[in-house]
């Protein structure tokens, strides 16, 4: 390889090098639980309808945004909440009481981004 080709070689690697010391810490901080959302618009919670009694299920709220983005959250920044007799959430998974004996568990999401927030609710069969 000529010098010529060798110096453009090299500066195409400085390029590319230069655009990853940028590009990576946007990408890693906009994953982390501090990422900076626009305002939330609706929220819809997904994870299995059905859960027994004393097993676990793992939920995620799908949030679509005002400007039309969306993204698939999990705990924190959402919090997942249920009726204490029907069972408790850790993070993203919710384990139903082993004594419930109701047909249905209401489970409700919660995000709050920019001081405005969005809840979801979805009931989930115990049979």
């Amino acid at each position: 390889m000529d010098k010529v080709g060798r110096l453009s070689l090299f500066r195409t690697f400085l390029a590319v090098a230069a655009v990853l010391i940028v590009a990576i810490p946007s990408f890693v901080s906009a994953a982390g639980p501090a990422a900076s959302y626009p305002a939330p618009r609706l929220a819809r919670i997904v994870g299995p309808a059905s859960v027994a009694p004393g097993n676990i299920g793992s939920y995620q709220l799908y949030v679509t945004f005002v400007d039309g983005s969306t993204a698939v959250l999990n705990a924190p920044p959402v919090v997942f909440s249920v009726p204490a007799n029907e069972g408790t959430f850790t993070g993203d998974n919710l384990l139903v009481n082993n004594a419930y004996t109701g047909s249905w568990v209401l489970v409700t999401g919660k995000f709050s981004s920019n001081g405005y927030s969005v809840t979801a609710n979805r009931t989930i069969s115990t049979k």
